[in-house]
């Protein structure tokens, strides 16, 4: 499994044992290199991460972008760019991994996005702040 680290705007992917887990942002971290490490460039203020299930790829939330970074686990390539709402601040992916919910708080939206083509769907909703998504999709 992979472990996530955002630093900048900078995706660190660390292999390590066990579980993949959000390890935190701050504008100040370095980039640490080693070899299990890569970097992938993502968009303007990452803040969230969202694992696939198989582990293959990392979707980050862009907060200054408006967008949210489609990456390759595996090697680093930033694979897409998909547009989201005004200010994404948290991710949240179905269990399946067929689609990415975005909680966009200054777009007063969610973005709904179906992973295989990336078209996406708002839904309306106050200033969310996070999402969650039940083990059933619901």
């Amino acid at each position: 499994m992979r472990t996530v680290k955002l630093v900048g705007a900078t995706l660190v992917l660390a292999l390590v044992a066990g579980f993949g887990a959000a390890l935190g942002t701050s504008s100040t971290a370095q980039a640490v290199t080693y070899d299990d490490y890569f970097t992938s460039t993502v968009g303007v203020t990452p803040v969230a991460v969202a694992l696939s299930p198989d582990g293959t790829k990392a979707y980050v939330a862009n907060r200054d972008s408006n967008s949210v970074s489609e990456v390759n686990a595996v090697t680093g390539e930033l694979l897409r760019t998909i547009p989201a709402g005004d200010n994404p601040r948290a991710l949240a992916l179905t269990a399946d991994g067929t689609e990415l919910f975005v909680a966009n708080f200054s777009g007063n939206s969610i973005t709904e996005i179906r992973i295989s083509d990336g078209v996406t769907h708002n839904i309306l909703v106050p200033s969310p702040t996070s999402i969650a998504i039940s083990a059933d999709n619901t």
